[in-house]
């Protein structure tokens, strides 16, 4: 439900893939389920909370820091951070500095950095990388000279602390937007004869504010 409404909102943007599977079908079981909700969006931010903060989106195989394989889930160790120790490239490896970002696998679906439905991670790389410019590769960053969008397979397991930290980060970022937005909607406002107007947001089950109750 969360790629169909990423798909639905984003339809159009620049830099955001199409999809030409998503359909009119597609389009009314979301609008079911946010009518059954009675709510105008579903919170993403919610899912990452819950049921995505220690569970990695990833690839058809990988392996994780115990040497054991998994397949497209990965539950997140919680073993104190690594420093990066001092390494060398090789071949197709590349020295990492740091995980800066995150993008949750419905919004990576079709972004155009991106493109398939995993998590992803913006990586800082380490020098000589990190004085390249990637903003013109197709998974760089505009924003960050020197790093680039990873999927969830391309980071070694041992690194679970730098996810957890991005994802944790992402998710506060993302409750404060959500903060402004509500603090925004509960400010009173004045109606034609003179009083103030307080509508009262109710919550859907993915903890997302819904439509305001309207004044009598």
């Amino acid at each position: 439900l969360l790629l169909l409404q990423e798909l639905v909102q984003m339809r159009g943007q620049p830099g955001h893939l199409e999809a030409s599977w998503f359909n009119d079908e597609l389009k009314g079981i979301l609008n079911k389920a946010l009518a059954k909700w009675n709510t105008e969006r579903l919170s993403g931010t919610g899912f990452v909370e819950s049921m995505l903060l220690r569970t990695a989106v990833t690839g058809q195989k990988v392996t994780d820091f115990d040497g054991k394989e998994h397949s497209y889930r990965r539950h997140i160790q919680e073993h104190e951070r690594l420093d990066l120790v001092e390494g060398e490239n090789d071949g197709s490896f590349f020295r990492m500095k740091d995980i800066i970002g995150y993008i949750p696998p419905w919004e990576a679906f079709h972004d155009a950095r991106c493109g398939f439905y995993q998590d992803f991670y913006l990586v800082r790389w380490e020098h000589s990388s990190s004085q390249v410019d990637c903003a013109a590769a197709e998974n760089g960053s505009a924003d960050e000279p020197g790093a680039s969008w990873e999927p969830d397979e391309c980071v070694p397991a041992c690194l679970d602390a730098l996810r957890l930290a991005a994802k944790t980060n992402w998710v506060k970022a993302c409750r404060a937007r959500e903060a402004q937005v509500k603090a925004t909607r509960l400010t009173p406002t004045m109606s034609p004869l003179g009083m103030a107007v307080r509508r009262t947001p109710t919550m859907s089950p993915f903890g997302m504010a819904s439509r305001g109750t309207p004044p009598p």
